[in-house]
């Protein structure tokens, strides 16, 4: 095992009551492995403490974006500073992804199915297939054909 990273007390896990506590400092020796400084090791421990102490035992199945907004909001009522219940975020998304409890939410797109419709009418009726993002192109491509001859014309007169 690697002492030089016990070496930085962040570390270490301490007394606390707070749930969570392997997992916390799980991600502060990651944290640490990864090079953080020792000021940003504690800012991360204390915010944690106060994120753990929020979550309920069934956390590791899962915290989405609004669970997280919820503990920033609470945050905010109780200590008035737009910054901390910003640090509940910008410190929190990372753990949980760290230990593979963040959800990504899922964005439902509400004309799918209309756009699935065109997408076959384009593909169907004027011959575009989709490529890499979901734009579509022709499938006999004659512009490229075009270019190439206009290219071989230029070269030829100027020749």
């Amino acid at each position: 095992m690697d002492q030089t990273i016990y070496s930085i007390p962040l570390t270490v896990p301490h007394r606390d009551d707070a749930p969570f506590t392997d997992e916390r400092y799980q991600y502060l020796r990651h944290c640490a492995e990864a090079g953080a400084t020792a000021a940003s090791l504690r800012v991360k421990r204390n915010e944690l403490l106060r994120i753990a102490a929020y979550l309920g035992p069934d956390a590791s199945e899962g915290i989405d974006i609004e669970a997280l907004q919820r503990i920033a909001t609470e945050r905010l009522r109780r200590t008035g500073a737009v910054t901390a219940a910003r640090r509940v975020v910008d410190i929190g998304r990372p753990w949980l992804r760290f230990l593979g409890w963040w959800r990504e939410p899922t964005v439902v797109f509400q004309y799918q199915s209309q756009l699935d419709q065109y997408m076959t009418w384009m593909r169907n009726e004027r011959g575009f297939h989709a490529i890499d993002g979901g734009a579509m192109e022709p499938d006999n491509r004659p512009i490229p054909a075009l270019v190439r001859r206009s290219q071989h014309a230029t070269r030829g007169s100027s020749a």
